[in-house]
């Protein structure tokens, strides 16, 4: 900014007028820095995916900083993991990656003080399936049935991290029922007959199931 002095009496500027002043922004503020408005309701993401946000430092006078080397700090809870980095202009980048579905909380300090919308809750969903982690509901015990009988077998859907699912909408997964005779006590079986089908279905829900008319 240019700053101008003038004789208090008899008018006319003072020699050397006028001259720069540069106006630094102060130390950045807890209570003046925020965060992003597109958080003010929570944050949504989704098990082993990660992102990232960006915070403007602000001083006590709400003036943008434009250096960096605030004492920014990031904690979280669970398995939530959160990392800041110093973009150096005034500016924090905060990343975050979760391996957990649930509710986490992001916090976001400058020294000991949050700044305002921390902390912050974080609502992880969980992932896409994954067919080697899901789980056929049963009881592990053989079961024997009538000739002509519809058995009712359930799939609950897990993604990646073990997390049940109901994120398969559009996983284009299909789940084929395999059924083979056996020889056994009561009947013989050829392996001329041996064979193996089943209708195909697909999962729309973290559990599905799938009926076949016994044989």
């Amino acid at each position: 900014m240019n700053i101008n002095f003038a004789a208090a009496s008899g008018g006319g500027e003072l020699p050397g007028v006028p001259y720069m002043l540069t106006v630094h922004p102060a130390k950045a503020s807890a209570e003046a820095t925020e965060l992003p408005p597109h958080l003010a309701q929570g944050l949504k993401t989704a098990v082993g995916e990660t992102g990232s946000f960006e915070v403007q430092s602000m001083d006590q006078y709400r003036n943008k900083s434009t250096r960096g080397g605030d004492r920014f700090k990031a904690a979280s809870t669970g398995a939530l993991t959160v990392t800041c980095k110093d973009l150096g202009n005034g500016k924090y980048e905060f990343e975050y990656h979760c391996d957990e579905a649930g509710v986490h909380r992001l916090s976001i300090t400058i020294g000991d003080s949050h700044i305002q919308g921390s902390p912050l809750a974080v609502t992880c969903k969980p992932g896409p399936i994954s067919v080697n982690h899901c789980e056929l509901l049963h009881s592990g015990e053989a079961e024997t049935v009538l000739a002509g009988t519809v058995m009712t077998l359930r799939i609950r859907a897990r993604d990646r991290f073990g997390n049940e699912t109901a994120n398969v909408q559009s996983s284009g997964v299909d789940f084929s029922l395999d059924l083979k005779r056996v020889p056994g006590e009561d009947f013989d079986v050829s392996p001329e007959v041996e064979a193996s089908y089943g209708p195909r279905g697909r999962l729309d829900s973290c559990e599905g199931f799938w009926q076949a008319g016994g044989v």
